[in-house]
């Protein structure tokens, strides 16, 4: 007698890390990657040049921040099989919109998202963190699962 699978694990989650929701209106912006390589899921401010991006560094102002680098299949993996934007690639942003992005210390629906500068991650919490300018959070999750949220 056959056997009935009631159970179904082979889809993906909610998504991938830094991947964009493309339910929803988006913008973003394709700056280069200036002085090194940048990762996906990751906050990123205006670089040296017009056309130049870098993760967002400590004592960066709202102004400065431009958006988070998105999820590509474009690019290459990196000598570690790491997916990332090389230093002067092109790199997707997303400035308005909604995306994926897994958070060490979890998120609460509505909650501001924060940046740890020097490495451009969001977190949920505050302590030496950068806000995210007109970031929430859209839904809530524990620590080290993949969440969403929304640029305005």
């Amino acid at each position: 007698m056959a056997t009935t699978q009631d159970t179904f694990t082979q889809y993906t989650t909610l998504g991938y890390h830094g991947a964009l929701n493309t339910n929803f209106h988006w913008w973003a912006d394709s700056p280069h990657a200036e002085g090194a390589a940048v990762a996906f899921g990751v906050a990123v401010q205006y670089g040296t040049a017009d056309d130049q991006a870098v993760v967002v560094a400590t004592g960066a102002a709202a102004a400065d921040i431009l958006g988070v680098t998105l999820r590509t299949q474009s690019v290459e993996n990196n000598a570690s099989d790491v997916p990332e934007y090389a230093e002067g690639k092109a790199m997707s942003v997303l400035k308005k919109g909604r995306m994926f992005v897994t958070v060490a210390d979890g998120s609460t629906a509505g909650g501001q998202v924060y940046i740890t500068p020097n490495t451009g991650v969001l977190v949920s919490t505050v302590g030496t963190n950068i806000a995210l300018p007109n970031a929430r959070f859209v839904r809530t999750v524990g620590a080290g699962e993949t969440t969403e949220i929304e640029l305005a």
